[in-house]
């Protein structure tokens, strides 16, 4: 199966999981396994999909009127990571300010799910609607 495909369609269904704001279709992401990282600067990352789905379930509650779209995919070398640019809008629920964030995503890849996910974005209109909270501060 061409990996490019897999990673395109990776991407199409994270779009739809975060657009429609739905947890369950978020884990169909990921592996058990799987670890992420919302950003570079976390202590940890999430791991499993417990943690993964806490957050997803989270996140949302904050967001409307969410839109994604992702640039060309790329492959870093021969390896399983997969990376594209992307961008997004929402509207904060609670305060209905705009917000655009811009960013790229890497995610390696066991079959046609994600087992590591890391990102960087930068945001503009405010701060984040909400950052993850990890429990444990233990570093990699």
């Amino acid at each position: 199966m061409n990996q490019k495909n897999v990673f395109q369609r990776v991407l199409e269904k994270y779009k739809k999981a975060w657009e429609t704001r739905s947890p369950d279709l978020a884990m169909e992401l990921f592996t058990r396994d799987a670890t992420y990282r919302e950003d570079p600067f976390d202590p940890r990352p999430m791991r499993g999909l417990r943690e993964i789905r806490d957050y997803w379930a989270e996140v949302p509650k904050f967001q409307r009127n969410i839109s994604f779209t992702c640039g060309p995919v790329f492959r870093l070398g021969q390896s399983r990571v997969w990376g594209a640019e992307w961008s997004a809008r929402y509207t904060k629920v609670k305060t209905g300010e705009k917000v655009k964030l811009k960013g790229v995503l890497f995610c390696e890849l066991r079959g046609e799910r994600i087992r590591r996910f890391w990102e960087y974005w930068h945001i503009r209109g405010g701060k984040p609607s909400f950052r993850a909270k990890t429990s444990k501060s233990k570093s990699l």
